[in-house]
């Protein structure tokens, strides 16, 4: 049995000592695998996922029964954990591509030749409700709608993790939605 099987095994009986050695140990594992995964993920989001990685590992400690390495095992974590952000990239892009082309319609029949009233009053919506919001979740709209940077790029360029950039985000298009609702506006942002 290896070093670091016996420090999971031992961490499994609740030694949280041998867990931090784990951790010490195995951690460069776990970053050179997630460096060498297709979708080459920025240096920061692979940080959040060898820390995810170990949080599901200390989660997940009564699950493992010593059948595979230590080694095997935590990769295995990490390859699923990885797995689940480049899917969940993948749903927030489609997401927010049709949000932009939604918006963007609004705004393009608002501006143009021959509005209809209905179009005017999702354009003042929509102005509306992104003024009302906070300079954050503003920052957020125009870092991903304006600028057209993935979440990951316009997260690193607010100098805020993925996460609360996310949030940001979810926060500002719920507001915006609900300002659309409230004058009874109703775009193509889904």
């Amino acid at each position: 049995m290896d070093r670091a099987t016996a420090l999971l095994l031992r961490a499994r009986l609740g030694d949280a000592r041998a867990f931090e050695e784990l951790y010490a140990s195995l951690r460069p594992s776990v970053e050179g695998f997630l460096a060498s995964m297709p979708g080459r993920l920025p240096a920061h989001e692979r940080e959040d996922l060898v820390q995810e990685t170990f949080v599901r590992t200390w989660l997940n400690l009564s699950s493992y029964r010593g059948e595979a390495s230590a080694t095997s095992f935590i990769l295995g974590i990490a390859r699923n954990v990885t797995l689940e952000r480049l899917r969940t990239r993948i749903l927030e892009r489609a997401k927010l591509a049709a949000w932009r082309r939604g918006m963007a319609q609004s705004l393009q029949r608002a501006d143009g030749a021959g509005a209809q009233e209905d179009d005017l009053e999702v354009a003042q919506a929509i102005r509306s409700g992104i003024a009302r919001l906070s300079r954050k979740q503003r920052q957020a709209m125009e870092l991903v709608f304006d600028t057209g940077l993935s979440i990951s790029q316009a997260s690193a360029a607010a100098g805020c993790s993925l996460k609360a950039f996310r949030r940001r985000l979810d926060l500002a298009r719920g507001a915006l939605r609900d300002a659309l609702r409230r004058q009874g506006a109703h775009p193509q942002t889904r």
